[in-house]
């Protein structure tokens, strides 16, 4: 990046402006110019024609402004000159903080803001935490710093792309030029040439940066905890593994004094000021909002506890993005480079369409399409937690047909979780566990010495001084021995002071400080390669398991029936601290190439790991999410319109299906009966928004029953190393055995709705659950008949014509005959409601019901096909029809009759409900928690 400011002036008068650039500035032909002032578009102009600005000084007129600018910004738009390529190149964009001296007649007035808004929330800075088990780190986006961009190429990623496809560049030529020109007729190597000169993360260009990395053990003491790399206290003040009290945040941190919610409320309010410290915040500026990434297995009820107890802690705190999906945000980070168009070109390069094929695979199919994607398998594997995501990336051209065949693109960036998952107790620290057991025996450590649960005193501080001498060498221990691909022998000798690495050659040697009674100073022991690799096996062989369940159940519920032969995964992403170690990420690797050609999978994966930033992508990713998603423009607007049709392009992020499809199969066990083997939801099912920001689905009903649990499988059910204990995620108790048979005797059943947070509630219902119909009914339109018939059997109403949506389409004709309401259908005492996604609804009477003009013997007569119901406003989200065949249109789910108690029902009218959201089922279990004090 250039250090010194580019040549450039803004000068104005009043009702007039000019921008001076110097040659070179800007390397192509410039088509727009944008002044701006914060995030506020003060000037915009384009240039007709464009004009050259790498060869020539130019003095461009920009459109007047009237406002005092405060932090002044030009963004030049600009395409490089491509002769030889009949495409047009990308349109690139190139942004200048403007300083004082640079400013012609302008006085800079920072402090004075009258007559301006108030700076939106976007202009300040916004950070992603991501707190793990052994680390914590805060990327955050950093708006008041824009940095300067000429357009070229990076020079490592260059030279990794002329390596890559072999290429012999004209170094005096235009570089990205001669890499479409050199690989026109090889467009596998051209991909792969832009994937490796887009693949260094652009963070100065996307305004984001990582704050150092820091040590989740905390130091607690007289009621206060701070991080033990920012605090001066005792070993014994130290706490590991602390995240575990996400999972039950009312109870007491052990040997603290604190519940978890005030641990954690201190832990994220001193993360804050750390970092307002480290980025060089005023006494008057602050981090605005606030986004904390999860486990992929935390429970929502339990995220919704964490938000709930640090939400005071900057005006906007969110969980919206989990550690996996957080991870995918980098790799998509690096991928789309230091300009965002640039890279959706080369990303689309090596995409696949939506049929499956690439565009060597299959040219014509992958030409016409408008979207393209790539399926991406994230593993992170972290101190505590190994959490799997299937992401399927897709680039959606979303250019609006206002537009129609412009120059300019509308890109949007569609990341989906297709399935996740992952462990709460499979991580680095149960491998360093493993060896830590190891150790005890081979250096015939008592077996008391390192446990202190329940202790106190002098004696609980001398074990703790134990344990975390031991602990510290099973670390070292892995650290020496796993470093590489192959695993080394290490030798461990008890002595003084600090672990060593010492030994000759290929051997590794740690000392171990440990109390007399625990081992004689000058015990030595070797752990073996061998010993090593069998400590590993179980742990690689469940991480590699999860994984392949998580991609094979991702594709299959994912592809169309004619493309799933068609999709594979193409890239996995390792993430996380503990992939360091060469030997897991081999091993781990070589167990999933086998279990994909075991189930039918293409192995052939490219894996990604960047060590860099194993520890610090997961924020950096979560906060690339965020980012470009916040100042991302709509492509339906006619000012964006008229820059489209100007050659512009545009490419935004839409993250809303990070948590649309279900993810994972959920399964029933009622009373003391075995799981269903059939999944009450199951994975790919899609969700329905309600009006509120929530998105639901409802199953089928079941039989009331005293205990109820729901699991949730990651992988296919019945897996061996899944036990009931790992797949639980919600259940019930409320209802006795006594009360259960009442109810069933009653006409009760039970049923269940799961959000996008995957959060599940418990209906028990009268009957068929009805609704709380309010609200005035729409008109009927003059001659339709009523839209409920009672003539049935008993009287059962039912309705008499069928309703559809958008059946028509302008020059296209019919388009959608399955109806929303068919005729026939039962109308339940609680009424039908629909979800409705189209603006015209259209009727249409059954075929018997229908009698033809002057007569069932009228010749010519024509059965009338769809005619036009209403139009629908745009608010109208929901339709329903009650008994009386009133039809009313709602703006949000309606809601249910219900009743304070279960037991209510046994008297309520039918279609009552008495709904329970389910606590979640996850359980701390202390022998899989390596710092319990109990091993």
């Amino acid at each position: 990046m250039p250090t010194e400011p580019p040549a450039l002036e803004l000068a104005h008068a009043p009702g007039e402006g000019w921008l001076r650039l110097s040659a070179g500035t800007v390397p192509g032909r410039i088509e727009r110019v944008d002044l701006l002032d914060g995030a506020r578009a003060v000037a915009t102009t384009g240039i007709r024609p464009p004009q050259d600005g790498s060869a020539h000084d130019l003095d461009l007129a920009l459109t007047p402004w009237d406002a005092v600018l405060a932090r002044p910004t030009v963004v030049v738009y600009y395409r490089r000159d491509q002769p030889s390529v009949s495409a047009p190149s990308p349109l690139t964009r190139a942004a200048f903080r403007l300083l004082p001296h640079q400013i012609k007649d302008l006085t800079m007035t920072p402090e004075d803001r009258s007559g301006q808004p108030d700076l939106d929330e976007r202009d300040l800075v916004s950070a992603t935490f991501d707190f793990g088990t052994s680390r914590a780190v805060c990327a955050i986006t950093n708006n008041r710093a824009i940095y300067m961009d000429r357009g070229t190429l990076p020079a490592d990623g260059l030279a990794r792309a002329v390596a890559v496809a072999h290429l012999s560049l004209d170094p005096d030529a235009d570089q990205g030029l001669e890499i479409d020109r050199r690989t026109a007729r090889r467009p596998q190597e051209g991909a792969a040439a832009w994937r490796e000169v887009l693949g260094t993360p652009p963070l100065e260009v996307n305004h984001l940066q990582s704050t150092r990395v820091r040590s989740s053990d905390l130091i607690v003491a007289d009621g206060r905890a701070e991080f033990a790399d920012e605090s001066v206290g005792t070993q014994q003040a130290r706490r590991r593994g602390v995240k575990r009290y996400l999972v039950q945040l009312k109870e007491e941190v052990a040997d603290t004094g604190m519940s978890g919610e005030k641990l954690f409320h201190q832990v994220y309010q001193r993360f804050i000021d750390l970092v307002a410290k480290e980025v060089g915040l005023g006494k008057d500026e602050r981090i605005s909002r606030v986004n904390i990434t999860y486990p992929t297995k935390l429970p929502p009820d339990r995220r919704q506890e964490l938000l709930a107890v640090v939400r005071d802690l900057a005006p906007r705190v969110e969980m919206t993005i989990d550690e996996s999906a957080a991870a995918a945000g980098f790799f998509l980070l690096r991928r789309f480079g230091a300009d965002s168009l640039l890279g959706v070109e080369a990303f689309k390069l090596h995409a696949r369409c939506p049929e499956g094929p690439r565009a060597w695979e299959a040219p014509e199919l992958w030409a016409k399409a408008r979207q393209w994607h790539e399926n991406l398998l994230v593993i992170d594997v972290g101190g505590g937690t190994t959490d799997c995501a299937l992401v399927k990336a897709a680039i959606v051209d979303a250019t609006p047909a206002e537009a129609g065949d412009s120059r300019g693109r509308f890109y949007r960036l569609q990341p989906e979780v297709l399935a996740s998952g992952g462990r709460m107790h499979l991580g680095g620290d149960l491998l360093t566990l493993h060896i830590f057991q190891a150790l005890k025996r081979k250096l015939n450590v008592p077996d008391e010495i390192t446990k202190f649960e329940g202790l106190q005193g002098q004696e609980a501080e001398q074990r703790r001084a134990a344990f975390d001498a031991l602990w510290r060498a099973a670390e070292e221990v892995k650290h020496q021995g796993l470093k590489k691909e192959n695993a080394r022998d290490v030798t461990v000798r008890v002595a003084g002071g600090q672990g060593q690495d010492a030994g000759p050659g290929g051997a590794r040697r740690i000392e171990v400080g440990l109390p007399a009674q625990a081992a004689a100073e000058g015990t030595e022991t070797v752990v073996t390669a061998a010993e090593l690799t069998a400590l590993m096996d179980n742990a690689v062989d469940q991480i590699a398991a999860l994984a392949a369940g998580i991609a094979h159940g991702g594709l299959h519920t994912s592809a169309p029936a004619a493309a799933e032969s068609a999709q594979s995964v193409d890239h996995v992403l390792f993430s996380g601290g503990s992939l360091l170690s060469g030997y897991l990420r081999r091993r781990i690797e070589e167990s999933l190439r086998a279990r994909f050609e075991e189930e039918g999978l293409d192995a052939t994966f490219e894996v990604v790991f960047d060590p860099a930033y194993c520890k610090t992508g997961t924020a950096l990713g979560g906060m690339y999410l965020n980012a470009v998603a916040d100042f991302a423009v709509a492509p339906e607007d006619p000012l964006v319109c008229d820059q489209l049709v100007a050659g512009r392009s545009y490419f935004d992020v839409d993250s809303s299906n990070l948590r649309v499809n279900l993810a994972a199969d959920f399964h029933i066990r009622q009373d003391t009966a075995s799981v269903r083997r059939e999944p009450v939801f199951r994975r790919g099912l899609h969700l329905y928004p309600d009006g509120s920001g929530n998105a639901y689905a409802e199953s089928a009903a079941f039989p009331v029953s005293s205990k109820i649990e729901i699991h949730r499988y990651d992988v296919s059910f019945g897996q061996a190393h899944q036990s009931d204990g790992d797949t639980q995620w919600a259940a019930s108790t409320r209802v006795s055995r006594e009360e259960a048979r009442r109810l069933r005797e009653a006409g009760v059943q039970v049923r269940f709705e799961i959000d996008q947070e995957e959060r599940v509630t418990m209906l028990l219902c009268k009957g068929v659950p009805g609704w709380r119909l309010e609200g005035r009914p729409q008109p009927l339109p003059a001659g339709l008949p009523a839209l409920v018939d009672r003539t049935g059997p008993q009287d059962a109403p039912a309705l008499a014509v069928s309703l559809y949506v958008d059946v028509y389409q302008p020059g296209i004709g019919v388009q959608r005959q399955k109806p929303l309401l068919a005729a026939g259908l039962p109308v339940p005492p609680g009424g039908l409601v629909r979800r409705v996604s189209g603006r015209t609804l259209y009727w249409r009477r059954p075929d018997e019901a229908w009698t033809p003009p002057g007569g069932a013997g009228a010749e010519n007569a024509r059965r009338p096909d769809f005619e036009v119901f209403m139009e629908l406003p745009a608010d109208a989200l929901w339709l329903s029809v009650d008994q009386g065949g009133a039809l009313r249109l709602h703006d949000q789910r309606p809601e249910r009759p219900g009743v304070p108690d279960h037991m209510d029902l046994l008297t309520a009218p039918p279609g009552s409900v008495f709904q329970q959201v389910l606590s979640s089922g996850t359980r701390y279990e202390k022998t899989k928690d390596p710092f319990s004090g109990v091993h």
